[in-house]
């Protein structure tokens, strides 16, 4: 589980991602905490989902600070969904939560 990060991510229990997801929430001081779903991907598991916890941050011009975030030095892969930046802490190892914070945190200043 610790060699493969695709088995490192599936393997993360629901409590941790939620943890994760609040912990983030109250780093930036703002975004809300909603249920969703992982997609695991293709290959052996095409269709496979797995239960998250997502980070859900309300932005003005969803699309130009998602376009901000792939662009910083360090990209940061989010969605957009019902016009909301959504991010999944199934898809960021733990030690990545410093860089990812920071990154959001310049990112959401640049947007305030």
């Amino acid at each position: 589980l610790e060699k493969i990060p695709l088995w490192r991510m599936i393997a993360i229990p629901i409590e941790v991602l939620q943890k994760r997801s609040n912990d983030w929430v109250t780093s930036l001081n703002q975004g809300n905490v909603i249920p969703g779903q992982s997609t695991v991907g293709g290959g052996s598991l095409p269709e496979e989902i797995l239960p998250t916890s997502l980070l859900s941050l309300s932005v003005r011009s969803p699309k130009k600070f998602l376009s901000q975030l792939r662009s910083a030095p360090t990209p940061i892969i989010a969605r957009i969904q019902d016009n909301k930046i959504i991010l999944d802490p199934r898809t960021v190892f733990p030690e990545q939560d410093t860089l990812l914070l920071s990154t959001l945190q310049n990112t959401i200043k640049e947007y305030e």
